[in-house]
């Protein structure tokens, strides 16, 4: 009598196609009817004056950070309406010039040789295939690390429905709508999480090199990170990062003597693009000069500079301890989330990259019960309905600080979901949130 043949394991394709493609396909139907419904005439501001224009400038022979104006506006042609705010002013003041680096507009140049409203929808379609990619890199990457074990049916799940709902996030689609550039460096972090510890060894790297497009949301994961490969002695990350930072920043110059002095200057010198938002801010900066300036004038600024620095101390015990596992991992979704509270530089649609933590934080709900599933519903919540709630208090103030309502509380949902999912929960509160802890303490 023959024995039963055990049952065989999937075959990879299988899980492959049922566990990501299958997702990936589903929520790139919605990005795209998103994309060709955007009205040229209103939607991509921001990608018209920090992407299309700019790189129009570059193929035509124009230095982007000092325009010709009138060469500004026979470019921008039947778009300019759209492309001035109030019909009087750029993003850049009351002329127009770029403001991202050299090396990120000439990337933008196939872009720009389509017509605005092509280019918007090839932009769209880019920037929702790199949210997607983004999640589901991180979401693996947990998913590996915390060891969550899922059937394919339900992780393709979880993959479908946090990517539905991470496009309908509030700044998704504040993003999408005004083509901006968040979202590309929310992938850009996922890839360094998801390549941190793995081979090739460029990747990571080149990932971080690339992430410096927008310091104001990733200096601080990125200074982490390179410490980290600097305390571990590892030099070929170090020295392939810093050499791909400055090939990007100065081997432009060979060709465009202005490519770094002209980025440097409208960003820290002249224009200083990195402090003159500090009203639109989304941040402590941007509470404290609406809500604290006009009470007490200039000391508004010691006290968002003490927020701030009360803020990274949040950092310091969790950084000790994962520098010390060697896992530094550990600390970058806490460190994303005080990012975004201390930046003076940052805007609603920069919280499209809290998708990442969150994404951490839900598989770290996953097999736990009691005060978990509570918090489960709550992240849920953070997702779904804070960014509406919001939405209305953005509307009725007109300003942007009340979106730190979403950041901050990401980040009671941090502690509280570490807590709860804490195997030493009994411990007194001082530990809350130190995942890095745990590791050290079972070594």
């Amino acid at each position: 009598m023959n024995e039963a043949s055990p049952p065989s394991a999937p075959r990879p394709q299988s899980s492959v196609l049922i566990g990501y493609i299958v997702p990936f396909v589903l929520n790139m139907a919605l990005v795209a009817w998103l994309a060709f419904g955007l009205d040229p005439q209103v939607n991509g501001h921001d990608f018209m004056q920090n992407g299309w224009l700019p790189a129009k400038l570059i193929i035509a022979g124009g230095n982007p950070y000092q325009p010709n104006q009138a060469q500004v506006h026979r470019l921008a042609d039947a778009y300019l309406p759209m492309v001035a705010v109030g019909d009087t002013e750029f993003n850049s003041g009351a002329d127009y010039n770029a403001i991202y680096p050299y090396w990120a507009l000439l990337l933008q140049t196939p872009l720009a040789l389509l017509d605005f409203p092509a280019a918007l929808i090839v932009w769209t379609l880019l920037s929702g295939a790199l949210l997607l990619v983004g999640l589901y890199l991180m979401l693996a990457a947990v998913r590996q690390r915390l060891a969550v074990t899922l059937p394919p049916l339900i992780w393709a799940a979880t993959l479908l429905v946090f990517g539905l709902v991470s496009i309908f996030f509030m700044p998704t689609l504040l993003h999408l709508f005004l083509g901006q550039y968040s979202i590309l460096m929310m992938f850009l972090l996922a890839l360094l999480f998801a390549t941190i510890n793995s081979s090739p060894v460029w990747v990571a790297p080149l990932a971080l090199a690339l992430a410096t497009m927008k310091p104001q949301l990733t200096a601080l994961v990125l200074a982490i990170v390179l410490l980290s490969w600097l305390i571990a002695a590892q030099w070929r990350k170090v020295v392939v990062a810093l050499g791909a930072i400055a090939a990007l920043y100065l081997v432009p110059i060979l060709f465009a003597p202005y490519a770094f002095s002209g980025w440097f200057s409208v960003n820290f010198m002249v224009q200083k693009q990195s402090t003159r938002l500090i009203p639109a801010s989304s941040s402590w900066w941007g509470l404290c000069w609406h809500l604290v300036r006009p009470v007490i004038g200039d000391w508004w600024v010691p006290l968002a500079t003490l927020l701030s620095l009360a803020t990274l101390a949040l950092l310091l015990n969790p950084l000790r301890h994962a520098l010390a596992a060697r896992d530094v991992m550990a600390v970058l979704p806490l460190a994303i989330i005080v990012t975004l509270l201390v930046t003076p530089y940052t805007i609603g649609y920069d919280q499209v990259i809290l998708l990442l933590p969150a994404a951490w934080l839900w598989l770290m709900l996953q097999g736990h019960a009691g005060l978990a599933r509570t918090l489960r519903l709550a992240l849920a919540l953070w997702l779904t309905l804070l960014p509406l709630w919001q939405l209305s208090l953005v509307a009725d103030t007109g300003r942007n600080y009340p979106r730190i309502i979403q950041t901050l509380a990401l980040l009671g949902l941090y502690y509280l979901i570490n807590y709860a999912t804490d195997e030493r929960a009994d411990e007194p509160l001082t530990e809350l949130g130190l995942v890095a802890d745990r590791d050290v303490a079972t070594d």
